[in-house]
């Protein structure tokens, strides 16, 4: 697995952007990795369903002879899963989240004994900027699986609506 990952100049780095105007504030926090190379381990011989096209789009045929990956049912296809083929950038920007509140007058909530009172919308885990064909590139893994994509689920897209109160 050390073969496929490489970790030389990879950069990881976040940016968090925060601005507020009269009631209104807005967050918009984001982070990103460059440099780092991920392994595909989706594609498999042994199981055909969730194939990413990248590996099927292109493939080698007698009229497409010029195609970027063996054509199907390749005699050793497993050398080429295990080859530079199946190794892609890594890099990556994802907005994690934007959130947009408003936190009503004080004049207008303290008959009510409410100190302050903020409602907000927030989406979450919405954009990802890759040029990575698999599910996600922010694969997880630990020792030498590290950079090794094996399919997990990526992190749910959510739409968060929130009161918060303070008393």
């Amino acid at each position: 697995s050390d073969l496929f990952y490489r970790q030389t100049g990879k950069r990881n780095y976040p940016i968090t952007l925060t601005a507020a105007w009269k009631n209104f504030d807005f967050i918009l926090f984001g982070t990103g990795s460059q440099g780092n190379d991920i392994y595909c381990g989706l594609n498999r011989v042994d199981y055909n369903l969730n194939q990413l096209t990248y590996f099927t789009e292109d493939r080698w045929t007698s009229k497409n002879t010029d195609g970027t990956t063996p054509r199907a049912n390749a005699t050793d296809y497993s050398k080429y899963m295990t080859s530079s083929g199946s190794v892609f950038d890594g890099s990556y920007f994802k907005i994690k989240q934007i959130q947009l509140g408003y936190s009503l007058p004080k004049n207008l909530i303290k008959r009510a004994a409410i100190e302050n009172l903020r409602v907000y919308g927030s989406l979450e885990d919405f954009f990802t900027f890759t040029k990575y064909p698999g599910f996600d590139p922010e694969v997880t893994g630990v020792g030498k699986a590290l950079g090794v994509d094996k399919g997990s689920y990526p992190n749910s897209k959510k739409v968060v609506l929130g009161l918060s109160v303070t008393f």
